[in-house]
């Protein structure tokens, strides 16, 4: 148990952006946060307006990222030109089975793809966030961030599509909020 509680507490502070120059890093527990809950919310509810999210998706999406304390968060594009994401994605998948953390096995094909799609959109979220506060280097980050979001909204039933787009669709209006000089308009503290 010790070595399963520090493999999640240090797999948490593993940190995100790392390699890109001016973009303030968030933690892979702060990304897995978001993550989860943008799943609960790209999944049908009930008759009661309960979502319907399995706890394999909430629990893939804590612990996705968890083994990247092996190697780091390895950018999309270094996997892609070094050929090694299916590589680095089995060594991963091996660390987490070793702690009992592989919940991704659970997942239906269409979890797969809406856990793919969160962690998106929890980027682009980010991209928000660091947008608002005046940092523009993140808008190569979101141009990338998007083109994998119309890649996967292919690839889900249209109920998720739906789901997926009104969230997509969201996020765009946040994005064009935080890049005019009004900002943004959200205050929870109304």
């Amino acid at each position: 148990m010790k070595e399963v509680l520090q493999f999640i507490s240090e797999g948490g502070a593993v940190e995100r952006f790392h390699s890109r120059p001016g973009i303030k890093p968030n933690t892979d527990a702060q990304h897995s946060h978001g993550v989860a809950l943008l799943c609960s919310l790209l999944v049908p509810t009930d008759e009661q307006g309960r979502p319907t999210v399995s706890a394999a998706l909430l629990l893939a999406a804590l612990t996705h990222d968890l083994a990247e304390q092996l190697a780091s968060d390895v950018s999309a594009p270094a996997k892609r030109l070094l050929g090694i994401r299916q590589q680095l994605h089995d060594l991963e998948q091996s660390e987490l089975c070793k702690y009992g953390l592989d919940y991704e096995k659970y997942l239906t094909a269409e979890e797969a793809v809406i856990l793919s799609l969160a962690d998106c959109f929890d980027g682009l979220l980010y991209c928000c966030r660091e947008l608002a506060l005046g940092n523009r280097n993140v808008l190569l980050i979101w141009r990338k961030f998007c083109s994998y979001v119309d890649v996967l909204t292919g690839d889900v039933s249209l109920d998720t599509a739906l789901l997926a787009n009104q969230m997509y669709e969201s996020i765009k209006l946040i994005y064009q909020e935080v890049r005019n000089e009004a900002g943004p308009s959200f205050d929870v503290f109304k």
